[in-house]
């Protein structure tokens, strides 16, 4: 009796090594086929992978100045709509891709007004967009530092590789 169930422990030990081996090579296999250029579905929070696919063209767009260095790289969809009456059609929509870029951007240039408390390096750049083509509705600095977007996809794994 006791020689049985050593060998059914024995033989469960087995099976459980071979589905961890198993579970590993799919892993692997996974690992092998990812493409950094487009992100790891991990980075993508909210987003699907193309509203994700969109925040990172509208990303490198923005902080293509080589003066420039991001801390930190967000984007989320809110539904909503610009209202300005010079904003594309795509505005309107009722879904907007929201993009926030933090860190440094030592080359853009803001006017404030004299009464402006606000002064100082441009630590933020804000930008919504159209969902489906990263068309840029409105663009916005801040002075302040800013957060990263809760639940939002994260860009800059894809961007520190440009």
């Amino acid at each position: 009796m006791n020689r049985g169930r050593t060998w059914s422990v024995l033989g469960a030990a087995v099976v459980l090594l071979a589905g961890a081996a198993a579970w590993g090579l799919v892993m692997l296999r996974a690992d092998a086929k990812h493409d950094p250029t487009i992100g790891n579905p991990a980075d993508y929070g909210s987003l699907t992978a193309d509203q994700y696919a969109v925040a990172v063209r509208v990303a490198r767009t923005a902080s293509s100045d080589p003066g420039n260095h991001l801390t930190s790289a967000t984007a989320v969809v809110v539904p909503g709509r610009v209202r300005r009456s010079d904003a594309p059609a795509g505005c309107r929509s009722g879904r907007l891709l929201k993009v926030r870029l933090t860190g440094r951007f030592p080359h853009t240039v803001v006017d404030h007004p004299p009464d402006t408390a606000s002064r100082g390096p441009v630590r933020a750049v804000l930008l919504t967009a159209v969902v489906s083509t990263g068309q840029v509705c409105v663009g916005g600095v801040s002075v302040r530092h800013l957060t990263p977007y809760k639940h939002g996809g994260d860009l800059m794994p894809v961007l520190s590789t440009d």
